[in-house]
């Protein structure tokens, strides 16, 4: 497997940021709401964003782009409403469910990236150094005892 083969397998969250950019950037035209300039410029400009943090997320891993992503998912959520738009409802949904999915990635990979030092990653690594620990110490008193049989003690 090359090294491009197993980045892609590890950092699949990335990846799926990759097409959730490349989405916004054509949803205006996708769901005819284009001509709305202020609906169709905030999913341009977000979905670049969102375009530009996945590349760089693949290139070299970064704790920001886990955190930029969570920033830019809240702002799609409520941009509709800020920006005056929530009326539209092809514009609306959209950029809710995807500020959700982009979330929901964000979280994932803040959670579970090892490289990141990832809450869940942690835990799993702290249980498996425990769980190595003690087996290391069972293995130890097991041979101890041997010992002390083996010597006639």
């Amino acid at each position: 497997m090359t090294h491009l083969q197993e980045k892609l397998q590890t950092y699949w969250q990335d990846i799926a940021n990759l097409l959730i950019g490349v989405w916004l950037v054509i949803s205006p035209f996708a769901l005819a709401y284009s001509a709305e300039t202020t609906a169709a410029w905030n999913a341009q400009i977000v979905g670049a964003a969102i375009i530009v943090m996945a590349v760089v997320a693949l290139w070299a891993i970064r704790k920001w782009d886990k955190w930029t992503g969570a920033a830019l998912s809240a702002w799609l959520i409520v941009s509709p409403w800020i920006l005056g738009y929530g009326g539209l409802a092809a514009a609306t949904w959209n950029q809710v469910l995807v500020g959700l999915a982009l979330g929901i990635l964000a979280l994932w990979s803040t959670t579970t990236d090892r490289d990141s030092g990832g809450a869940l990653s942690q835990f799993a690594n702290a249980n498996h150094t425990a769980a190595t620990n003690v087996a290391a110490q069972s293995c130890h008193s097991a041979d101890i005892k041997q010992s002390a049989v083996y010597r006639g003690i």
